[in-house]
């Protein structure tokens, strides 16, 4: 190991330990990872590929896995002679974090946290689709909150909101296990 990079302060360790040690580089990896980076390094260096991609997971100094993704390449000399094999790591936890969130937020009101209209759909097709090919059937039930328009209209879209909430938390605590709450609420309509 000839060179890491100070970023791996990021996830509680010094460059320095990883040039004084060079299998300390495998130390980082998960165990359950290892197999694969041992076996792709050595598929570089017998000449089987020239590089490598797949995503793993790391532990950081305090124990913490994060998933990267482990990019490793073959660096061949002029008369094609492997000299070295270089790696980088890119963090892909902030980036999985934000995916997770952007598709619960396409599929949930930001009112009560409960599946939209999208989802209510996507979950009412595949509904049709078990029943149409003999699977259990199913029921919808249609809840409307009267004069929950006079409610927004007296006292604002702020206790509107709250009422939505408290419907929808005491909804959520009587479905029973392996049911499901699809609809979120806007009065009368679908999210």
């Amino acid at each position: 190991l000839i060179y890491a990079s100070r970023n791996v302060s990021r996830y509680g360790y010094d460059a320095s330990e990883f040039l004084a040690s060079p299998t300390r580089y495998l130390d980082i990896f998960h165990p359950d990872a290892l197999p694969d980076v041992i076996r792709d390094i050595e598929s570089i260096v017998e000449g089987k590929a020239t590089e490598a991609g797949r995503e793993r997971r790391i532990r950081t100094a305090d124990g913490r896995c994060i998933r990267v993704e482990d990019r490793t390449r073959a660096l061949y000399d002029d008369k094609h002679v492997l000299t070295a094999i270089e790696g980088i790591l890119i963090d892909l936890d902030d980036r999985k974090t934000a995916e997770a969130k952007i598709a619960h937020y396409a599929l949930s009101d930001s009112v009560t946290g409960l599946a939209n209209r999208k989802a209510f759909m996507n979950e009412l097709n595949s509904a049709f689709v078990v029943a149409r090919r003999g699977g259990p059937g199913f029921a919808i039930h249609y809840i409307d909150l009267d004069r929950f328009k006079d409610v927004n209209d007296v006292l604002g879209h702020s206790k509107g909101y709250e009422l939505l909430k408290a419907v929808a938390e005491r909804l959520t605590r009587l479905c029973r296990a392996g049911g499901a709450l699809l609809a979120g609420f806007r009065g009368a309509a679908f999210a």
